[in-house]
């Protein structure tokens, strides 16, 4: 997947927890901030949400 786009606030959607886990180490290996979102607009899942660069 390309992540090298990604902005800020943009999200994520991972199939579970452990594609999170997946997808937040590809990120942060790539220098790209990342964090868990388990809620997003009132809805349970699983997300990753991009942070931005400090």
């Amino acid at each position: 997947m390309g992540y090298l786009g990604l902005k800020p606030g943009e999200t994520i959607k991972c199939r579970d927890r452990q594609h999170m886990k997946k997808v937040h180490d590809e990120l942060a290996a790539l220098g790209i901030r990342s964090d868990y979102l388990y809620v997003k607009d009132g809805k349970e899942g699983t997300w990753i949400i991009i942070e931005p660069k400090h």
